[in-house]
């Protein structure tokens, strides 16, 4: 059944490496403000990158 677009901001995504880059952000305890000036995407997609990690069990 589809179910939408694929995620690009996913663990298998064609942008994981900015994917990987949020996880690491947070992680660390760094700020979305930041995660999202050095990652170079707006702070809501950080977010939604947050609570998409959070929903599968990521973080």
């Amino acid at each position: 059944m589809y179910k939408g677009r694929k995620k690009e901001y996913a663990p298998n995504g064609s942008k994981r490496f900015i994917y990987n880059g949020v996880l690491n952000g947070i992680k660390n305890g760094k700020s979305i403000a930041k995660i999202s000036r050095e990652t170079g995407i707006g702070r809501t997609q950080v977010y939604r990158i947050r609570d998409y990690a959070q929903s599968i069990d990521e973080l």
